[in-house]
């Protein structure tokens, strides 16, 4: 019985040194977590947050504590580091994001493949990681651009746009170009480059709603639905129809079409932000700070 409390003593005392309340092993040394990442060729997982904050606490207690968050960064085999702002910024790594604070993802060679910004909940964590490693191998260009916008990551959007371009399909190249100036809200640009050409039906809806012609979003997705009619929307565009719906004072559809994607897609970035705008319409009080866009 001795034996078995000293054990559970011993172990405690690892625990509480490691002074990772994630469950994780979280380093605080950038340069030893790069080298151990580089050299394994695994994927980097770096928090930018200053420890002084309460938030920052919050966040590795309430999103990297939870089962979910801790099984994605191990079936990544994800190398863990924290460091505070000015120690990332006066890294190389800083050199491909403006990003202060949040969760960023490289590849073992230091490539950015992924951001969340801010203050991220389990959920949402959750999704970006699996998103992350479901696409940070991908090498056909428009997989891997579509994934590159969502996590937030226009060099390598980018990149894959250009291969598109140098194998001569530009209409293709220049849809997806428009997704990423829409996400990152230039709709002038987008509107400009794509000029007298029909968008491919889901960036015509995106690029109406931009415009606030949500009509026009809907029927786009209609003709989207025509198109996809065997697998159904994806939940990207049935995100943006609920939206739609919502505002054109629809929302008991919107509601049904938001519950549909956190149904389906439970581990989708679209079903995070489908419960953020579920739980805005149910409380008005509630702003979706996690979803795109404003109500």
């Amino acid at each position: 019985m001795r034996a078995v409390l000293v054990s559970t003593f011993v172990l405690l005392l690892v625990f509480v040194a490691s002074g990772a309340p994630s469950g994780a092993s979280w380093s605080t040394d950038l340069d030893a977590a790069r080298a151990l990442a580089l050299r394994d060729e695994r994927l980097l997982v770096v928090h930018v947050a200053d420890p002084s904050l309460p938030l920052a606490e919050r966040m590795m207690r309430e999103t990297f504590a939870t089962r979910a968050v801790r099984g994605a960064l191990a079936e990544a085999r994800a190398v863990l580091v924290r460091v505070d702002p000015a120690r990332f910024h006066a890294s190389d790594l800083a050199s491909d994001t403006p990003l202060a604070l949040g969760t960023l993802a490289f590849s073992s060679t230091g490539e950015l493949l992924g951001r969340c910004a801010g203050y991220a909940n389990a959920r949402r964590m959750e999704a970006f990681l699996r998103l992350l490693d479901a696409n940070r191998h991908a090498t056909d260009p428009i997989r891997m651009s579509l994934a590159a916008i969502e996590l937030g990551v226009p060099s390598r959007a980018r990149a894959g746009i250009a291969t598109l371009r140098r194998a001569g399909h530009t209409r293709t190249a220049d849809d997806l170009e428009a997704r990423l100036l829409l996400a990152r809200g230039d709709v002038g640009a987008a509107r400009e480059l794509l000029g007298t050409a029909a968008p491919l039906p889901f960036t015509a809806a995106l690029l109406a709603f931009a415009e606030r012609d949500v009509r026009g979003t809907l029927e786009a997705l209609d003709a989207l639905a025509d198109e996809e009619s065997a697998g159904g929307l994806s939940p990207a565009a049935q995100l943006l129809q609920g939206r739609a719906q919502h505002e054109l004072g629809r929302d008991r559809e919107a509601l049904a079409t938001w519950n549909g994607v956190v149904r389906r897609f439970p581990r989708s970035m679209s079903a995070v932000e489908a419960a953020l705008w579920i739980e805005h319409v149910l409380t008005p009080d509630h702003h979706p700070a996690g979803a795109t866009g404003k109500p």
